[in-house]
Protein backbone atom coordinates (compact mmCIF):
# COMPACT_ATOMS: atom_id res chain seq x y z
CA UNK A 1 0.00 0.00 0.00
CA UNK A 2 1.36 3.58 -0.81
CA UNK A 3 1.85 5.87 2.02
CA UNK A 4 -1.04 8.57 2.77
CA UNK A 5 1.36 11.35 4.21
CA UNK A 6 2.56 13.84 2.22
CA UNK A 7 0.99 12.75 -1.54
CA UNK A 8 0.85 15.26 -3.85
CA UNK A 9 -3.20 14.91 -4.37
CA UNK A 10 -4.16 13.79 -0.99
CA UNK A 11 -7.74 14.95 -0.09
CA UNK A 12 -8.26 16.13 -4.20
CA UNK A 13 -11.00 14.66 -6.16
CA UNK A 14 -9.36 12.68 -9.00
CA UNK A 15 -12.01 11.22 -11.71
CA UNK A 16 -10.26 8.00 -13.62
CA UNK A 17 -12.21 7.01 -16.68
CA UNK A 18 -11.22 2.93 -17.41
CA UNK A 19 -9.98 2.86 -14.15
CA UNK A 20 -11.56 -1.19 -14.29
CA UNK A 21 -8.61 -2.69 -15.93
CA UNK A 22 -4.95 -2.93 -16.73
CA UNK A 23 -2.52 0.31 -16.05
CA UNK A 24 -6.09 2.65 -15.30
CA UNK A 25 -6.86 0.04 -12.58
CA UNK A 26 -3.44 0.23 -11.11
CA UNK A 27 -3.74 4.13 -11.01
CA UNK A 28 -6.75 4.29 -9.80
CA UNK A 29 -5.92 1.63 -6.66
CA UNK A 30 -2.51 3.31 -5.67
CA UNK A 31 -3.94 6.90 -5.71
CA UNK A 32 -7.35 5.76 -3.72
CA UNK A 33 -4.72 3.92 -1.42
CA UNK A 34 -2.88 7.14 -0.84
CA UNK A 35 -5.84 9.48 0.69
CA UNK A 36 -6.62 10.97 -2.71
CA UNK A 37 -10.47 10.98 -3.33
CA UNK A 38 -10.77 8.74 -6.12
CA UNK A 39 -13.79 8.63 -8.58
CA UNK A 40 -13.93 5.63 -10.57
CA UNK A 41 -16.13 5.40 -13.64
CA UNK A 42 -15.52 1.56 -15.66
CA UNK A 43 -17.09 0.08 -18.51
CA UNK A 44 -18.80 -2.83 -16.81
CA UNK A 45 -20.80 -4.18 -13.34
CA UNK A 46 -18.03 -6.84 -13.38
CA UNK A 47 -15.32 -4.47 -13.74
CA UNK A 48 -16.42 -2.42 -10.72
CA UNK A 49 -17.53 -5.06 -8.16
CA UNK A 50 -13.91 -6.47 -8.80
CA UNK A 51 -11.97 -3.03 -8.46
CA UNK A 52 -13.89 -2.12 -5.45
CA UNK A 53 -13.43 -5.09 -3.82
CA UNK A 54 -9.65 -4.78 -4.62
CA UNK A 55 -9.49 -0.98 -3.53
CA UNK A 56 -11.47 -2.14 -0.18
CA UNK A 57 -8.97 -4.61 0.93
CA UNK A 58 -6.31 -2.59 0.78
CA UNK A 59 -7.72 -0.65 2.84
CA UNK A 60 -9.11 2.48 0.12
CA UNK A 61 -12.02 3.28 -0.94
CA UNK A 62 -13.44 5.06 -4.54
CA UNK A 63 -16.84 5.13 -5.54
CA UNK A 64 -17.24 4.09 -9.02
CA UNK A 65 -19.48 4.36 -12.00
CA UNK A 66 -20.60 2.08 -14.80
CA UNK A 67 -21.09 4.48 -18.01
CA UNK A 68 -20.83 4.49 -21.52
CA UNK A 69 -18.08 6.18 -22.41
CA UNK A 70 -18.96 6.71 -25.86
CA UNK A 71 -22.99 8.60 -24.72
CA UNK A 72 -21.70 12.11 -24.54
CA UNK A 73 -24.81 12.55 -22.60
CA UNK A 74 -24.91 10.14 -19.48
CA UNK A 75 -21.16 11.42 -19.52
CA UNK A 76 -22.26 15.18 -18.38
CA UNK A 77 -25.25 13.57 -16.07
CA UNK A 78 -22.29 11.49 -14.65
CA UNK A 79 -20.21 14.49 -13.92
CA UNK A 80 -22.93 16.53 -12.63
CA UNK A 81 -23.97 13.57 -10.35
CA UNK A 82 -20.09 13.39 -9.25
CA UNK A 83 -19.29 16.92 -8.43
CA UNK A 84 -22.76 17.65 -6.45
CA UNK A 85 -21.82 14.33 -4.16
CA UNK A 86 -18.29 15.09 -4.36
CA UNK A 87 -17.17 17.84 -5.09
CA UNK A 88 -15.11 19.81 -7.70
CA UNK A 89 -13.22 17.57 -10.23
CA UNK A 90 -9.73 18.80 -9.42
CA UNK A 91 -8.38 16.42 -11.93
CA UNK A 92 -9.22 14.48 -14.96
CA UNK A 93 -7.33 11.00 -16.10
CA UNK A 94 -8.53 9.95 -19.25
CA UNK A 95 -7.57 6.11 -19.45
CA UNK A 96 -11.05 4.14 -20.77
CA UNK A 97 -9.26 3.06 -24.32
CA UNK A 98 -9.65 -0.30 -26.75
CA UNK A 99 -6.96 -2.04 -29.02
CA UNK A 100 -9.00 -2.71 -31.65
CA UNK A 101 -8.57 -4.82 -34.95
CA UNK A 102 -5.45 -6.52 -35.77
CA UNK A 103 -4.88 -6.37 -39.74
CA UNK A 104 -4.13 -4.47 -42.32
CA UNK A 105 -6.65 -1.38 -42.90
CA UNK A 106 -8.16 -2.11 -45.59
CA UNK A 107 -8.83 -5.43 -44.15
CA UNK A 108 -10.32 -4.26 -40.45
CA UNK A 109 -14.15 -4.51 -40.21
CA UNK A 110 -15.15 -0.86 -40.54
CA UNK A 111 -16.76 -0.88 -37.21
CA UNK A 112 -15.04 -2.52 -35.04
CA UNK A 113 -11.98 0.08 -36.36
CA UNK A 114 -14.33 3.48 -35.79
CA UNK A 115 -15.43 1.78 -32.26
CA UNK A 116 -12.07 2.50 -31.70
CA UNK A 117 -11.67 5.89 -32.77
CA UNK A 118 -14.88 6.85 -30.65
CA UNK A 119 -13.53 4.87 -27.41
CA UNK A 120 -10.07 6.37 -27.69
CA UNK A 121 -10.01 10.01 -28.61
CA UNK A 122 -14.64 10.29 -28.83
CA UNK A 123 -14.28 9.34 -24.42
CA UNK A 124 -11.01 11.92 -23.81
CA UNK A 125 -13.05 14.65 -25.67
CA UNK A 126 -16.81 13.95 -23.75
CA UNK A 127 -15.36 13.84 -20.45
CA UNK A 128 -13.35 17.23 -21.29
CA UNK A 129 -15.79 18.75 -22.51
CA UNK A 130 -17.64 17.64 -19.23
CA UNK A 131 -15.22 18.62 -16.93
CA UNK A 132 -13.19 21.48 -18.26
CA UNK A 133 -16.33 24.46 -18.28
CA UNK A 134 -15.96 24.04 -14.48
CA UNK A 135 -12.71 23.92 -13.55
CA UNK A 136 -12.57 27.37 -15.81
CA UNK A 137 -14.89 28.87 -13.79
CA UNK A 138 -12.66 27.76 -10.78
CA UNK A 139 -9.54 28.50 -12.86
CA UNK A 140 -7.87 25.68 -11.41
CA UNK A 141 -7.63 22.01 -12.54
CA UNK A 142 -5.85 19.17 -14.10
CA UNK A 143 -6.10 16.81 -17.13
CA UNK A 144 -3.71 13.86 -18.17
CA UNK A 145 -5.33 12.08 -21.40
CA UNK A 146 -3.63 8.80 -21.26
CA UNK A 147 -2.15 7.48 -24.75
CA UNK A 148 0.52 5.09 -26.51
CA UNK A 149 3.88 5.63 -28.38
CA UNK A 150 1.80 4.20 -30.92
CA UNK A 151 0.34 7.42 -31.63
CA UNK A 152 3.88 8.70 -31.90
CA UNK A 153 5.93 5.90 -33.54
CA UNK A 154 4.82 3.95 -36.86
CA UNK A 155 2.49 1.06 -35.80
CA UNK A 156 0.88 -1.19 -38.87
CA UNK A 157 -1.62 -3.55 -38.39
CA UNK A 158 -2.92 -1.40 -35.39
CA UNK A 159 -4.12 1.73 -37.13
CA UNK A 160 -7.10 2.52 -35.35
CA UNK A 161 -5.29 1.65 -32.14
CA UNK A 162 -2.43 4.28 -33.56
CA UNK A 163 -4.48 7.25 -35.36
CA UNK A 164 -7.05 7.74 -32.15
CA UNK A 165 -3.52 7.88 -29.87
CA UNK A 166 -1.33 10.41 -32.22
CA UNK A 167 -5.38 12.44 -32.38
CA UNK A 168 -5.30 12.26 -28.66
CA UNK A 169 -1.98 13.47 -28.65
CA UNK A 170 -2.36 16.58 -30.79
CA UNK A 171 -5.94 16.81 -29.38
CA UNK A 172 -4.31 16.85 -25.84
CA UNK A 173 -1.43 19.86 -27.18
CA UNK A 174 -4.30 21.88 -28.70
CA UNK A 175 -6.64 21.66 -25.65
CA UNK A 176 -3.35 22.73 -23.18
CA UNK A 177 -3.22 26.07 -25.17
CA UNK A 178 -7.09 26.43 -25.13
CA UNK A 179 -6.56 26.22 -21.58
CA UNK A 180 -3.63 28.23 -20.40
CA UNK A 181 -5.95 31.67 -19.82
CA UNK A 182 -7.60 29.83 -17.45
CA UNK A 183 -4.82 28.02 -15.43
CA UNK A 184 -5.80 24.47 -16.45
CA UNK A 185 -2.70 22.04 -16.80
CA UNK A 186 -3.10 19.18 -19.74
CA UNK A 187 -1.21 16.37 -20.65
CA UNK A 188 -0.91 13.62 -22.59
CA UNK A 189 0.90 10.51 -20.78
CA UNK A 190 2.60 7.40 -21.81
CA UNK A 191 2.49 5.25 -18.91
CA UNK A 192 5.37 2.95 -20.72
CA UNK A 193 4.98 -0.96 -21.38
CA UNK A 194 5.72 -2.86 -18.04
CA UNK A 195 8.43 -5.44 -18.02
CA UNK A 196 6.80 -9.12 -18.18
CA UNK A 197 8.64 -10.03 -14.74
CA UNK A 198 10.12 -9.62 -12.64
CA UNK A 199 9.88 -5.95 -11.38
CA UNK A 200 6.42 -5.48 -13.07
CA UNK A 201 4.80 -4.42 -9.80
CA UNK A 202 7.50 -1.81 -8.90
CA UNK A 203 7.89 -0.29 -12.54
CA UNK A 204 3.22 0.40 -12.94
CA UNK A 205 3.81 1.75 -9.13
CA UNK A 206 7.06 3.98 -10.68
CA UNK A 207 4.10 5.09 -12.90
CA UNK A 208 1.69 5.94 -10.86
CA UNK A 209 3.99 7.55 -9.23
CA UNK A 210 4.94 9.68 -12.05
CA UNK A 211 1.64 10.05 -13.22
CA UNK A 212 0.61 12.06 -9.06
CA UNK A 213 3.48 14.28 -9.94
CA UNK A 214 2.09 15.86 -12.95
CA UNK A 215 -0.91 16.36 -11.17
CA UNK A 216 0.69 17.95 -8.27
CA UNK A 217 1.02 21.24 -10.28
CA UNK A 218 5.12 20.71 -10.32
CA UNK A 219 5.26 20.29 -13.72
CA UNK A 220 2.97 22.60 -15.07
CA UNK A 221 4.93 24.04 -17.38
CA UNK A 222 5.23 20.94 -19.29
CA UNK A 223 1.81 21.45 -20.26
CA UNK A 224 0.42 20.17 -23.69
CA UNK A 225 3.33 17.97 -24.23
CA UNK A 226 3.40 14.64 -24.80
CA UNK A 227 5.78 12.76 -21.62
CA UNK A 228 6.37 8.83 -21.03
CA UNK A 229 7.17 7.05 -17.68
CA UNK A 230 10.66 6.85 -18.96
CA UNK A 231 10.88 10.87 -19.13
CA UNK A 232 12.74 12.84 -16.07
CA UNK A 233 10.33 15.22 -15.45
CA UNK A 234 12.81 17.61 -13.87
CA UNK A 235 15.60 17.25 -17.08
CA UNK A 236 12.30 18.08 -18.94
CA UNK A 237 11.71 21.28 -17.48
CA UNK A 238 14.87 22.29 -17.00
CA UNK A 239 15.60 21.85 -20.82
CA UNK A 240 11.72 23.18 -22.18
CA UNK A 241 9.80 25.78 -20.56
CA UNK A 242 6.83 25.65 -23.29
CA UNK A 243 4.01 23.65 -24.92
CA UNK A 244 5.71 21.49 -28.10
CA UNK A 245 4.35 19.13 -30.35
CA UNK A 246 4.39 15.42 -30.70
CA UNK A 247 6.51 15.51 -33.85
CA UNK A 248 9.45 17.16 -32.08
CA UNK A 249 9.49 14.63 -29.01
CA UNK A 250 12.04 12.11 -30.98
CA UNK A 251 14.33 15.33 -31.96
CA UNK A 252 13.37 16.26 -27.60
CA UNK A 253 15.04 12.75 -26.34
CA UNK A 254 17.53 12.88 -28.55
CA UNK A 255 19.33 15.73 -27.09
CA UNK A 256 18.67 14.68 -23.48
Amino acid sequence: MAEQMDHPLRDSVVLITGGGRGSGRVHAEQLAFSGVRTVLVVGSADELEEVVGLIGAGGGSAPCFVVDVTDAAAIRDLISRVEREKGPIDALINHAGARGPIANAWECDWNEWWRVIERNLGAATAFCRAVIPEMVKRRRGRVVNIVSDAGVYSSPTVSAYSVSNAALIKFSENLALECQGFRLSVFAYHPGRPPLEPGCEAFQQASAGQLASLLSGAYDSLTGRYITAYDDLDLLVARVGRPVAAKDYRRLRASA
